[in-house]
């Protein structure tokens, strides 16, 4: 009997948001509106009960509150669109009109805002806080359905016996090769790479044109859709009007940022100081023997899927789902029973909100994914005519990547060992590689009593990585800007946003092209790490010790630390005080109401030296 999955995605999706590609909530263009303000402050007092009540449904805290960012979208319309004063009970003609409208604009997105309404609803509910009718309730509800996707029993996958010759054929006629292929004849001797380690911005059209890609660097900010999900948005630059793609950096051409870091796990690139030039593997490319060389093809396909695969199964709420279906349309796909184009593509023809089928996330998955298999296609991972099949020599590729099923036998989205071994096996190699391993204090600046954690961080780690792992190791949401600092206020500055979108004037050097390595090169080394902007929340960042790499050491980890994280929105380390004081003081003028924003229940008495080293650790050991 194959297993059935609730449609509940952020139920499900047990993966907390890493951030990167395609977007983040805190990227959001949507114009703030007077509704979407009074969502925000009504949301706040739920906010502490909404993660509790996620939690107890398996899910993680930062999953929660992005779907209560998300859910706001649509509450935002709902305030701006009625006469509503709360946010606690609202009438199914209004959430269908809502729903009707935002989909108009957004599409098949609007499936990703429904969920998240759906999951915000049922919170309502289950824990008393509906204030409308039973029957209200029912009619909303049965808005959204409560579908099941059915999974079938998968076949085995059995790797066909090809001939070297054939073999080794069918891989130099893929288009992935050839990207490669043309990426290492470009390189030559060497091309000069930034101090951040990419690609200078005036290489990026050559680099992006052996991919495929017509593409040009700009140093202009581009614009973003005014009407899209936060997250989900699409640059307006986008190539298909004929036209290429401006870019900011190396990083914003996916297919030759994904190719470039195949590139160095494999072998085939060296990025050094002042240069990329290439790798052991990459001189011999055309040169080295047969079965070498097919090695080596088959090391970068399936190291190339995988990282696709990884890149799915974390995609925010739709990630469980999404690698799902993947799975079992290149499982299928090896076999003799491909699953028809035709039937993946009928899953995705559910009519709009309010019409009589339910299948809002279906509609979306299916969408999604064949988007993802059309781009597959492209490099000739996968072949799509009437159906979705994977070439021979793509197989053994397909059952090494899908090996290891991420989902229980109860139908739930795995985090445990099994889940770090299929998704985690190539940042795991890197950070079992001889690369140094940093212990760095993370000190929240003016907290008191003192607020900090004690992290091991590999070296080669990018300070984008860094920033995911502090904002898991103080539970933040990444729900507001951030930026780094070295050496003062005169310092240089990284952010992902370089172009000055936040407060500040001048131009960053982008995060994702910074090691870790290279702003703290010896014991003593600090850097600032800045996140909201409004409340101000300065972290120190100081190596105390360079280690060895060791392989039977859990990085990235969390081994000590003192206090509790503030809560997000709290004012910044002054406002957080006052409202632990107001919380903890029965006398205090602002006792009640600090202690329904913080969501605590009675007789919860909040100690601000609480530390559980952990919980950040069962979220961290995503990430190693």
């Amino acid at each position: 009997m194959g297993k059935k999955n609730k449609n509940h995605p952020a139920k499900k999706s047990r993966k907390p948001k890493t951030g990167s590609h395609p977007g983040r909530l805190n990227d959001s263009s949507v114009p703030v509106s007077i509704g979407s303000f009074r969502a925000q402050k009504l949301l706040a007092p739920l906010t502490a009960g909404f993660v509790s009540w996620f939690e107890d449904s398996e899910g993680e805290p930062d999953e929660a509150l992005a779907c209560l960012q998300i859910a706001g979208v649509a509450l935002g319309e709902l305030l701006d669109a009625t006469p509503m004063n709360n946010i606690t009970s609202f009438a199914f003609g209004d959430v269908t009109a809502v729903l009707d409208s935002l989909g108009e604009e957004l599409g098949e997105d609007v499936a990703v805002v429904a969920g998240a309404l759906h999951l915000y609803l049922d919170f309502l509910f289950e824990t008393d806080r509906w204030s409308g009718t039973v029957e209200d309730y029912e009619q909303v509800h049965a808005l959204f359905g409560d579908e099941e996707i059915s999974v079938p029993e998968l076949p085995e996958i059995f790797i066909p016996e090809i001939p070297l010759a054939e073999e080794l054929a069918a891989f130099e006629a893929m288009p992935l090769t050839a990207h490669v292929t043309a990426l290492l004849a470009w390189l030559g001797a060497g091309r000069p790479v930034t101090s951040t380690g990419v690609l200078r911005l005036a290489d990026i059209e050559q680099a992006a044109a052996c991919v495929g890609v017509a593409a040009i660097g700009t140093r202009q900010r581009p614009a973003t859709d005014q009407h899209a999900i936060p997250g989900l948005e699409t640059p307006a630059d986008d190539p298909s009007d004929g036209g290429p793609l401006k870019v900011r950096s190396m990083n914003d051409v996916p297919v030759l940022n994904e190719l470039w870091a195949a590139m160095l796990e494999a072998g085939l690139l060296d990025v050094r100081s002042t240069k990329a030039v290439p790798g052991e593997v990459g001189r011999a490319w055309t040169e080295a023997s047969d079965p070498v060389r097919l090695e080596a093809y088959r090391s970068l396909a399936t190291g190339y899927l995988a990282s696709l695969e990884e890149a799915v199964a974390t995609t925010m709420m739709l990630g469980p789902s999404l690698w799902l279906m993947h799975k079992m349309v290149l499982t299928l796909g090896c076999g003799p029973t491909p699953l028809p184009v035709e039937r993946i593509e009928m899953a995705g023809n559910s009519p709009k909100p309010g019409g009589d089928d339910d299948g809002f996330m279906l509609m979306a998955i299916a969408g999604t994914a064949m988007d993802h298999f059309r781009l597959m296609a492209e490099l000739g991972l996968v072949r799509i005519d009437t159906h979705v099949t994977v070439p021979e020599h793509m197989v053994r590729s397909v059952e090494e990547v899908f090996a290891v099923d991420l989902w229980d036998d109860e139908g739930h989205f795995a985090l445990g060992s099994r889940a770090e071994e299929a998704i985690g096996a190539q940042r795991t190699a890197t950070h079992e590689s001889d690369a140094p391993v940093y212990r760095l204090k993370v000190m929240l600046v003016g907290s008191k009593p003192p607020v900090w954690r004690r992290l091991l961080v590999p070296s080669d780690s990018r300070l984008d990585d860094l920033h995911r792992l502090i904002q898991m190791a103080f539970f933040w949401d990444d729900s507001h800007l951030h930026a780094f600092q070295k050496d003062g206020y005169r310092g240089t500055m990284y952010s992902c946003d370089p172009e000055g979108s936040g407060p500040w004037d001048d131009v960053h050097v982008h995060e994702c092209g910074v090691v870790l390595s290279a702003v703290l090169g010896i014991e003593g080394d600090a850097i600032d790490y800045t996140y909201d902007f409004g409340d101000d929340w300065r972290h120190r960042v100081t190596l105390e010790k360079v280690l060895e790499a060791n392989t039977n050491q859990l990085v990235p980890s969390c081994t000590a630390g003192r206090g509790m994280a503030p809560f997000e929105d709290a004012g910044g380390v002054w406002g957080w005080a006052e409202k632990i004081e107001a919380a903890n003081d029965a006398q205090h003028p602002e006792h009640a109401q600090c202690r329904q924003w913080l969501g605590l229940e009675e007789g919860h008495v909040l100690d601000p030296k609480e530390f559980n080293k952990d919980e950040i650790n069962e979220m961290l050991r995503i990430l190693g």
